[in-house]
């Protein structure tokens, strides 16, 4: 009996799903487990004032969340503008600057590893030290404004520019990450197709647009979605610099989540918002990476 489980064991159907067998624990463990949690929690009334009254309400949270939370529409239009501008600007300036510090010239090894340092720096150490350049009367920013006799900035401490002051946070770090994609991609491509082109009497823009360009294609795709997911996540820069003040004027979906479960304290209704947030990403990552195949 012992040696037939042991053949069974060993048979090749068998075999390579008990090698996984670990990994799928693991797996169900880290993964599917909370995941499970957070819906199940996601349908009670949880209040950690009263945590003794939790009671199973359905879907009565999410109800809520459409209906009358005129807050969660707010912090979500602020996350589509945060994700939105940042992205953009930073694909465009991530391409030009790949393009750049693909040249060869001298010292070109150290302009990269000098592009790589906003990478290395912490969040929480970034946001501190953009908030005190930021800084109304002592920053940096509007002492050079002043030697050139233009406005002030009030950054981060008004309702109108706080939003696009912890942008230019974001695009300052994470900028470099989108030129080492695409700088990559350049290193990779095949120079038949660019020399061709140049035989055939292309202009050196003509052979980026048609040429370059296409061939890119997957690996600027790569970055979008890695910048996507990374900018919807984003909490730590704007928690630290604004705490999604002034008034709710940073307040995005992950800055809400938050404050309505550890100072409203709301655990349940934040679990279901997390829910919701969760598939949203998965549904613009989803049509994001089918629009990607097809164009590429």
């Amino acid at each position: 009996m012992y040696r037939s489980f042991i053949n069974r064991l060993q048979n090749k159907r068998v075999f390579p799903y008990i090698l996984l067998l670990p990994a799928l624990v693991v797996l169900i463990m880290l993964i599917m487990f909370p995941f499970i949690y957070n819906v199940w929690q996601s349908m009670h009334n949880y209040n950690l004032v009263y945590p003794q009254e939790k009671a199973f309400v359905g879907i009565q949270n999410f109800v809520k969340i459409f209906a009358t939370d005129d807050t969660f529409w707010h912090a979500l239009k602020m996350t589509v503008y945060f994700v939105g501008a940042a992205l953009i600007i930073e694909l465009m300036l991530g391409l030009g600057i790949a393009l750049l510090i693909n040249e060869e010239f001298k010292g070109q090894y150290l302009v990269r590893l000098v592009l790589m340092l906003p990478l290395a720096a912490t969040p929480v150490a970034v946001s501190y030290m953009w908030r005190i350049m930021y800084n109304p009367t002592q920053g940096i920013i509007n002492y050079f404004l002043r030697l050139l006799h233009l406005p002030s900035w009030s950054g981060i401490f008004d309702y109108i520019t706080a939003m696009p002051s912890i942008i230019i946070v974001d695009i300052w770090q994470w900028t470099p990450f989108m030129s080492l994609i695409i700088l990559a991609g350049l290193m990779s491509l095949p120079q038949e197709p660019i020399e061709a082109s140049r035989v055939d009497g292309a202009t050196p823009n003509q052979t980026f647009w048609y040429v370059t360009l296409p061939l890119l294609k997957p690996v600027i795709a790569v970055g979008i979605l890695l910048r996507t997911i990374d900018l919807f996540k984003t909490f730590d820069i704007i928690y630290a610099l604004t705490g999604g003040g002034p008034g709710r004027a940073t307040e995005t979906l992950n800055v809400h989540i938050y404050l309505s479960a550890f100072r409203s304290l709301e655990i349940g209704y934040a679990t279901a918002m997390t829910l919701i947030a969760l598939i949203i990403i998965t549904i613009l990552c989803t049509v994001f990476i089918r629009i990607a195949r097809i164009e590429t």
